[in-house]
């Protein structure tokens, strides 16, 4: 039955034709298409594959191929098999997530990946999620932002959105970060921020707690076609986020990356780790 659905997807012929017939899954006539191996099945260029388990070991994504790995789970929603899926999704950190028909395995899996677009359908007589991208066309739009020690390894001229370039990769002067350091701060974070001595690392803390009052907190989307929220994540509820500090390292050098959890209520998710000898 799997198979069968796959077959006969749409073809258009070109993109202009796919936009004007609104197909977004579609597969253009000179897509790419290989071989996959003997554990997989084509289904008109489909790549498919079904297993009792989660793919493990490499996993090729498969870049502009569709492929399919089925994992039929003998214990679907159970708690083992929530714990099972939620790993394999923070371990393999897809961009997205769609989940069908269960509104309560849906929160889980919010709750447990922080993913970064997670859709949900077939909830309370609402239509099934046929996608679990953005839709560019609704307002939906994202950017994949590499570690910043990397980005040039990826890209010369990033635009991340809605974001601005030029903001990514502004700086503020230490002057005007001096002009902050006398802000106050929440009690949560008072006491260590009165251990911080740089004014300028004082004053950056009082921007970023700024930022926090701005931006957490879910947001409604502007898009029409469907219900959408967005904001920031926390961490993956069931796990800690771990700050391994060198001996050399201040209070100063930690202080702004720290605040965003005690701050907030990722604050009982961090783990401070400091080598021996290190400020305490």
């Amino acid at each position: 039955a799997v198979h069968e659905a796959l077959r006969g997807a749409a073809a258009p012929a070109t993109a202009t034709d796919a936009l004007a017939t609104d197909v977004y899954a579609g597969l253009f006539p000179g897509a790419p298409s290989t071989s996959w191996g003997e554990d997989y099945v084509d289904c008109d260029r489909v790549n498919v594959k079904t297993s009792d388990a989660m793919p493990v070991g490499p996993l090729d994504e498969g870049w502009r191929q569709p492929v399919v790995d089925l994992s039929i789970a003998k214990d679907f929603g159970s708690d083992a098999h929530v714990l099972d899926v939620s790993n394999w999704l923070v371990q393999r950190q897809p961009i997205s997530l769609a989940v069908n028909g269960d509104l309560a395995l849906s929160v889980q899996l919010w709750e447990r990946t922080s993913l970064v677009v997670v859709t949900v359908g077939g909830c309370d007589g609402r239509p099934p999620a046929s996608t679990c991208q953005a839709r560019p066309q609704d307002g939906e739009i994202f950017g994949e932002v590499p570690p910043r020690k990397e980005l040039r390894n990826h890209t010369r001229f990033p635009v991340y959105v809605p974001s601005a370039a030029p903001a990514y990769n502004a700086s503020y002067d230490a002057s005007y970060l001096e002009t902050r350091s006398d802000a106050p701060f929440p009690t949560s974070i008072a006491a260590l921020m009165g251990r911080v001595e740089d004014p300028a690392v004082r004053g950056y803390c009082a921007i970023m707690m700024d930022y926090l009052r701005d931006a957490c907190g879910p947001r409604n989307g502007p898009g029409k076609a469907r219900e959408t929220l967005y904001g920031w994540q926390r961490p993956p509820l069931h796990l800690q986020v771990a700050f391994r500090l060198a001996a050399s390292t201040s209070l100063n050098d930690v202080a702004p990356s720290l605040i965003l959890f005690l701050a907030t209520n990722a604050r009982d998710q961090l783990v401070v780790s400091v080598e021996a000898g290190g400020e305490a």
